[in-house]
């Protein structure tokens, strides 16, 4: 155990080197978005089939809130003649609307990776994602100094910019990333163990962004490392300690998560899958950003996970020290298959 606790603690030192705002987008609870984090953790899952989907609404207290929405398919598929490896794959829908010109980003991508079984507890993933992104703004909801008559808002004056238009654009995204996943099966009770550990880098062909024709920026990469998995707590039948770190760097901006949940088995029989969880998880982002406790109900083939952001940073001014609830939705598929097939069952 001492040495899978390594893991999250180098990544919390790198973590907190990678401070302040993200430029891209966001959830809480990052580990339940696969795709989003890594197109190499696409089918890594103890399932065959995984159907997930998150909501996060951020700083309703303020006139301008942030919505952002994922919803995703993957699943794995074993190669015939070949029980040492088998192909991933899944679909993969963001939306995210923000600011007073209401900026809205429609992301369509799929996934594919391969996993290769290095022993009976270790499986390196290899894996790239390729999208289309699509990007439009609304004028029209904007307000300009010049707009104003010295004593009402007059939304039929000029308002004194040029070249603005509610002009959309697309491009086209890629991702790569790989992804270690181990488990340690002690028996429960004795400390068994698993996680996922890995490296991804998205927008590799910084693609380029622009309203107008003069300037047209590059979306700079994003490069994230992770740590995150589940230890069952030596001498207990009922109780798994959940960790979780992160870090990403994009361009001049940078975020850090790190926390723990323990999760509790109400109905520890065999075959059976009820539990709760409770945790807090803190975003180091300059001196300090957000806090956010965590709740999570795993019943059999579900999971719904429950956050919600209290802002500490100089934000929490205009915020009230609200920061926003965030909802996730998993539901996984497992298929009854030949003795003969290949199992990799990594434990989340």
């Amino acid at each position: 155990m001492s040495k899978l606790l390594q893991y999250p603690l180098l990544l919390f030192f790198l973590g907190v080197v990678l401070r302040a705002p993200a430029q891209d987008l966001h959830f809480s609870q990052y580990y339940h978005s696969p795709q989003n984090l890594n197109p190499a953790l696409a089918g890594v899952m103890a399932a065959d089939y995984r159907i997930s989907s998150l909501y996060r609404s951020q700083w309703q207290s303020v006139p301008v809130p942030y919505l952002t929405y994922t919803g995703s398919f993957d699943l794995k598929y074993f190669l015939p003649r070949h029980r040492e490896g088998f192909l991933g794959g899944g679909l993969l829908f963001n939306y995210d609307r923000a600011g007073s010109a209401r900026w809205r980003v429609a992301h369509l991508g799929l996934s594919l990776n391969y996993s290769r079984a290095l022993n009976e507890g270790d499986i390196l993933t290899a894996g790239f994602q390729i999208g289309r992104a699509q990007r439009a703004r609304n004028v029209g909801a904007l307000t300009f100094a010049n707009q104003y008559d010295g004593e009402q808002f007059d939304p039929n004056r000029a308002t004194g910019e040029d070249n603005l238009q509610d002009n959309g654009f697309g491009y086209t995204d890629l991702s790569v990333g790989l992804n270690w996943n181990f488990t340690r099966r002690r028996g429960r009770g004795v400390g068994t163990s698993s996680g996922n550990l890995g490296l991804s880098i998205a927008h590799v062909n910084q693609p380029e962004l622009g309203v107008y024709t003069s300037t047209r920026p590059r979306l700079p990469a994003r490069i994230t490392v992770y740590n995150f998995g589940w230890i069952e707590l030596p001498g207990s039948e009922r109780l798994d300690l959940f960790y979780s770190v992160y870090g990403t760097v994009m361009g001049t901006s940078n975020e850090a998560m790190l926390g723990a949940d323990l999760r509790y088995h109400l109905d520890a029989a065999s075959g059976k899958k009820v539990a709760l969880s409770l945790g807090l998880h803190y975003r180091p982002v300059g001196i300090n950003d957000a806090l956010f406790p965590v709740l999570k109900v795993f019943y059999e083939s579900w999971t719904v996970g429950f956050s919600y952001d209290i802002n500490l940073s100089e934000f929490r001014v205009a915020t009230d020290g609200r920061g926003g609830p965030e909802v996730s939705v998993i539901y996984t598929i497992t298929t009854v298959k030949p003795l003969k097939t290949f199992r990799a069952c990594p434990i989340f």
